[in-house]
C-alpha cells in the first residue's frame, strides 16, 4: 500500500513539475512578445499570438483583452474597405473563449460576425459552425442548430472525428425536436465513424 502511495506521489510531483516549467516557458513567450509589442505601433497579429498563449496559459481575461485589441486594431485599419479573413479568425478565436467562458449568446455573435468578415471560404469555417450551433443548442436554439451543423458537413471533407461529433449532436438535436428518424441515421452514421456513445442512445431512443 505505501509503494502504491509513493508512486501515486512521484508521478503526481513529475507532472506538477512539467506543468510548471510549461508554464515558465509559456511566460518567456509571452515577455517576448510583450517587448516587441510596447516597440511595435503596427504589430496586430502580436497581440493575437500572445492571447492565444495568457488562453493556453489559463489567463483568460488577459487573453480576451488581446483579442479585443487585435480586433479593434485589425478594423481601424482596414476601415471596413475589404472584407479580411483574419479578421474571421480573431472573431472565432473570441467566439471559442466565450464559448469556454459559457457566455453562449457573445459567442454566437462573435461566430456571426466571422462569417460575415470572410472574404472567401475560410479554414476555420469548420469551426465557426460547429462552435456556434453548440452554442445555439446550450440556449434553446435547436432549429437553427441543426442548421448549422449541417453547415459544418460541407466544409469538413474527410474528417472523421469532426464528421463523427457532428452526425452525433446532430443526431441528439433532431431526437429533441422530434425528428427522430433523421436523428437515428445521424446516430447511426457517427456509431459507423468510431463513436460508441452513439449505440447507447440508438438503444435509448430508436428502436421502440
Amino acid at each position: 500500500m505505501k509503494k502504491k502511495v509513493l508512486i501515486i506521489l512521484l508521478i503526481s510531483l513529475f507532472y506538477n513539475t512539467n506543468l510548471t516549467a510549461q508554464k515558465k516557458e509559456i511566460q518567456k513567450e509571452i515577455d517576448s512578445i510583450t517587448s516587441l509589442i510596447k516597440n511595435c505601433n503596427r504589430c496586430y497579429y502580436e497581440y493575437f499570438e500572445r492571447a492565444k498563449l495568457y488562453i493556453e496559459n489559463k489567463r483568460k481575461v488577459e487573453g480576451m483583452k488581446d483579442l479585443n485589441q487585435v480586433i479593434r486594431k485589425e478594423k481601424e485599419f482596414y476601415n471596413n474597405r475589404i472584407k479580411d479573413s483574419r479578421l474571421t479568425t480573431y472573431y472565432n478565436e473570441r467566439g471559442k473563449l466565450k464559448l469556454d467562458l459559457k457566455d453562449y449568446r457573445g459567442g454566437i455573435l462573435d461566430f456571426d460576425k466571422a462569417v460575415d468578415v470572410a472574404n472567401s471560404i475560410s479554414s476555420v469555417w469548420v469551426e465557426v459552425f460547429f462552435n456556434r450551433a453548440f452554442c445555439k443548442s446550450k440556449i434553446g436554439k435547436y432549429n437553427e442548430a441543426i442548421e448549422d451543423y449541417e453547415k459544418v458537413f460541407k466544409h469538413s471533407y474527410n474528417d472523421d472525428y469532426t464528421n463523427r461529433m457532428t452526425h452525433y449532436n446532430i443526431g441528439l438535436l433532431k431526437i429533441k425536436v422530434l425528428r427522430i428518424e433523421e436523428g437515428c441515421l445521424n446516430l447511426s452514421k457517427a456509431g459507423e465513424l468510431g463513436m460508441t456513445d452513439a449505440y447507447k442512445v440508438i438503444s435509448k431512443h430508436c428502436n421502440k
